[in-house]
């Protein structure tokens, strides 16, 4: 929890927003999103991030369903 809460701070304090779920039967099992107004910001603090990501460059943009 102690990593998490230093992820938390560091991309706060990136202009980002950070949540952390925890799998309902898994107790342990984690998924962390991390989301930003634009991708520039969203790219800059994945890049300075002290915990890198396996593929970093992997960057999601929502699709607006019609």
């Amino acid at each position: 929890m102690e990593r998490l809460r230093a992820r938390r701070l560091y991309y706060t304090g990136a202009n980002c927003q950070f949540w952390v779920f925890e799998e309902s039967d898994l107790p342990g099992a984690y998924i962390e999103f991390i989301e930003a107004e634009d991708e520039d910001t969203l790219a800059d603090a994945m890049a300075g991030a002290p915990q890198h990501f396996v593929d970093a460059a992997r960057i999601y943009h929502e699709v607006e369903l019609k």
